[in-house]
């Protein structure tokens, strides 16, 4: 719009000029002398108005431009020095040339780094990190993301490093990653057999202190404890419980064999965990392939399902290498997986 105001401006004023000129014509022809100059004295005014007033816009629109240069350039200058994130501007030989408050106040300290090389201030090497390439660095507790831009110029090259702490992103992505819902189906191995012929006394004893151990190794935590069948069990965890027992090689397995039946056998669990599934659903899949290669291996043993396939903790005990009903269940079920993809099967 500022723009067209000197257009209107000079269109108003030629359109009063040929009002005015008209209107001394008319009144040459139909009036007498002294309102022909009234008139004529009339125009020179309104041509001298304008006039002054283009003068005026001309001056008001330099004033203007000029304020504006000086503005952008303050701000120019400014800008860079109060951006809040830190900013570090090194030389072609990457030596520091310039850095911001923001650089001095989070990273520098009270050190003076002007002409020091980038290797002595930060812990990488600037070859490590090409123009427009990002990466990920720790520092005095904080975490950044630099991001590197080359500024070429005839001969000269500046190098500047932004530096973009994303400490609270890392801290959410952990608690989010740790908070994960994990799965475990935990059976007992040999169940018919190991309970064949006792009492319903010592079998309720058995199976109390087996829960005596699940609950020692929920307390603390948020999880959910279900049973689904006398020998099957439920368990809903956090990621970063599940991560625990891994570290631990989970000793729920070692507990669990110190429990004796009839003072003679030793009762073996067999684990499946899902932990790295995109939602609960999968997780609980991933936990039963998970016990179904456990069982399938002969139990006692811990099996969690990961991106490259099966990793395995356990499996030490010797009395549980016979061939079981849920080992027989495992090797059913695999077998028919392995039929049911297959167009012509033959039994020798």
């Amino acid at each position: 719009m500022q723009k067209k105001e000197p257009i209107r401006l000079l269109a108003a004023g030629g359109l009063l000029t040929l009002i005015a000129l008209t209107a001394l014509i008319v009144s040459r022809k139909s009036f007498g002398g002294g309102t022909f100059w009234i008139l004529l004295l009339l125009l020179l005014a309104a041509a001298a108005w304008l006039g002054y007033e283009l003068w005026l816009l001309r001056r008001n629109a330099l004033r203007y431009v000029a304020r504006m240069n000086n503005n952008l350039e303050r701000a120019g200058q400014i800008a860079p020095e109060r951006m809040p994130v830190p900013i570090l501007i090194l030389d072609a030989l990457y030596e520091v040339v310039w850095y911001n408050d923001a650089f001095a106040n989070q990273i520098a300290g009270d050190q003076e780094l002007f002409g020091r090389p980038l290797h002595t201030v930060l812990p990488f090497r600037p070859d490590a990190l090409g123009s427009g390439e990002t990466m990920e660095i720790g520092l005095y507790d904080r975490q950044y993301r630099v991001s590197r831009t080359d500024y070429a110029r005839k001969s000269n090259l500046t190098v500047m490093f932004c530096f973009e702490d994303i400490t609270n992103y890392i801290t959410l992505k952990r608690i989010y990653m740790d908070t994960r819902p994990c799965v475990l189906l935990i059976n007992i191995d040999n169940y018919e057999d190991l309970f064949s012929g006792t009492r319903q006394s010592e079998r309720a004893a058995v199976l109390a202190a087996l829960e005596s151990l699940f609950d020692k190794m929920l307390e603390g935590t948020n999880s959910i404890f279900r049973h689904l069948d006398e020998d099957r069990f439920f368990i809903i965890t956090e990621a970063r419980h599940c991560l625990e027992m891994e570290r631990a090689h989970f000793p729920l397995l070692d507990a669990a064999r110190r429990i004796t039946v009839r003072g003679r056998s030793s009762l073996t669990l067999s684990i499946g965990i899902g932990r790295s599934g995109e939602d609960l659903a999968q997780n609980e899949r991933f936990a039963q392939q998970s016990l179904d290669m456990a069982l399938g291996r002969g139990g006692d043993q811990a099996a969690v399902k990961t991106e490259n396939g099966f990793t395995f903790y356990g499996g030490v005990s010797q009395g549980i290498e016979h061939r079981s009903k849920s080992k027989n269940r495992a090797v059913a079920k695999d077998l028919l997986r392995l039929m049911s993809r297959c167009s012509h099967v033959y039994i020798m």
